[in-house]
């Protein structure tokens, strides 16, 4: 049985190190419809997950505040929602705080994600 399963990952190792001979790989392979990219501004984005997270998406309110070099989200929500959003350990407000920073960085501006009471 040793020598099959060693004869097996003869067979696969070409597949495995250059995936272009996997069989049937033309058939998986198709274009990619062309989408317009459409850039989205961090409080937009704040604001669409704000709502996905919370109980009361009515009372979910983004404000951005600029100046030259950067920009500031703040972030209100209810107060029976606020632990939602900040989550275990601050791990949601960690996570929202590094998508506004990469949201933002596409501007070449700093950003901060502050959750106002």
């Amino acid at each position: 049985m040793r020598g099959s399963i060693t004869g097996l990952a003869r067979e696969l190792k070409p597949l495995i190190l250059f995936p272009d001979c996997w069989p049937g790989r033309s058939k998986l392979l198709r274009p990619l419809p062309k989408v317009e990219k459409k850039a989205v501004s961090p409080s937009e984005l704040v604001a669409f997950i704000a709502r996905v997270l919370v109980r009361d998406p009515s009372a979910v309110s983004v404000e951005e505040v600029s100046d030259e070099q950067s920009r500031t989200v703040n972030l209100k929500v209810a107060p029976s929602d606020r632990g939602r959003v900040i989550g275990k350990e601050g791990r949601m407000a960690k996570a929202l705080r590094t998508i506004v920073a990469v949201a933002s960085s596409r501007d070449g501006m700093r950003a901060r994600l502050e959750i106002v009471d």
